[in-house]
């Protein structure tokens, strides 16, 4: 048994090991997966996904068209929360081709929030007013 631990390359296996750590660090990091429906892929974020209270941030929903004809495609945003106000409309159509993808902008602000902790924002996509996917987004409000 002596024999076998004394033919082990150790400074291999730490290299190994210190590599595996980097690769589950960046795998961590990577951007949020795509939702995806009939003929609809979406994937969604905030920017920034932490805000001060009464502060603003942006919700990104990009939305791609995998299916083989043209689509129009109405994206919805909405909040838990009455202190998560957005000051766009929160609805937009989008026309896709197929293939193609465009990122579509919300822009939302905290109105009297009293509180910290995540609050959660759901976004809605159907496919001309009739199937869709949904995927759900927290920001992170610090007191």
């Amino acid at each position: 048994m002596l024999s076998v631990l004394s033919k082990i390359r150790w400074r291999s296996v730490a290299i190994v090991v210190g590599l595996l750590i980097v690769v589950a660090v960046l795998f961590k990091s990577l951007p949020t997966s795509y939702k995806t429906g009939e003929d609809i892929s979406i994937r969604s974020w905030a920017d920034p996904d932490k805000v001060e209270l009464n502060g603003k941030t942006t919700i990104w929903v990009e939305v791609k068209n995998v299916g083989e004809n043209e689509i129009n495609v109405t994206l919805n945003v909405s909040a838990y929360s009455s202190s998560l106000v957005f000051s766009d409309p929160q609805v937009e159509t989008v026309s896709l081709g197929p293939g193609e993808q465009r990122n579509v902008d919300f822009r939302a602000r905290l109105e009297e929030a009293k509180y910290g902790g995540d609050y959660r924002i759901d976004i809605n996509a159907y496919k001309d007013k009739t199937s869709g996917v949904t995927d759900t987004i927290y920001i992170t409000v610090e007191d």
